[in-house]
């Protein structure tokens, strides 16, 4: 995905911003991510952090994005 390395959008969820009466808030911040995600035209994303699937499964599911968020490890096991 561009961009990429240190100018990577974040995907909104770091910190306690999780719990959900930030909902909208995490939301929100993750869109620029879920842009991203969609733009890339990608099957698959995987994540080495937990934290980081669970919000790119809610933007997925928030935004209509038509992927698969999946563990690095998963990925691994399953190739």
């Amino acid at each position: 995905m561009t961009p990429s390395g240190q100018y990577a959008w974040c995907c909104g969820g770091g910190g306690v911003i999780t719990i959900p009466e930030y909902e909208e808030v995490r939301l929100a911040s993750g869109k620029p991510k879920a842009e991203q995600i969609r733009e890339s035209g990608a099957e698959v994303v995987a994540t080495a952090c937990d934290n980081c699937k669970l919000q790119l499964q809610d933007l997925a599911e928030h935004y209509g994005l038509d992927v698969s968020v999946i563990g690095v490890v998963d990925l691994v096991a399953n190739a």
